[in-house]
């Protein structure tokens, strides 16, 4: 009614810490098809299998993610699902200028990469790159594992 003022429950169960990570995971970052693009001037990434994968439509078939690190955070590991063994790279980047940083000598989408962990700041975030050598190399998805600092 009138005048009745009413407080919302707020359920959120962090156990005394503040951070919560990435849509609540503390552990990993999950990434969709549909969050990679295609890097070069003609290059989209459409999508197949109703969203269920992603392919390079024109050569030289890269795709790139960028990937937001939570406050608090570091990234540890990446890894891209997909149709073959094919590169996988990881880079640090800022919203500030264009340069970036390695973080990783290179995996393929057989293994999960160890890259050099990257801890959030207010302006760096990750890269991670797909290397596919053909307009039939898709992916599926993959994740960015994270850790607190």
């Amino acid at each position: 009614g009138i005048g009745v003022t009413t407080t919302p429950a707020y359920n959120l169960d962090v156990s005394g810490d503040s951070r919560i990570g990435w849509h609540g995971s503390s552990t990993r970052i999950k990434l969709a098809p549909t969050d990679f693009i295609g890097v070069h001037y003609y290059g989209n990434c459409y999508t197949t299998t109703n969203g269920g994968s992603c392919a390079e439509s024109y050569s030289p078939y890269d795709l790139i993610t960028t990937v937001f690190i939570p406050t608090g955070y570091k990234a540890t590991h990446a890894r891209v699902y997909g149709t073959a063994a094919k590169s996988i790279y990881a880079y640090e980047s800022s919203i500030e200028n264009s340069v970036t940083t390695s973080k990783s000598s290179g995996c393929t989408t057989s293994s999960e990469c160890d890259i050099t962990d990257v801890s959030s700041t207010a302006t760096n975030y990750l890269v991670i790159k797909f290397d596919g050598t053909a307009s039939t190399d898709s992916i599926y998805g993959g994740y960015v594992t994270i850790a607190p600092i």
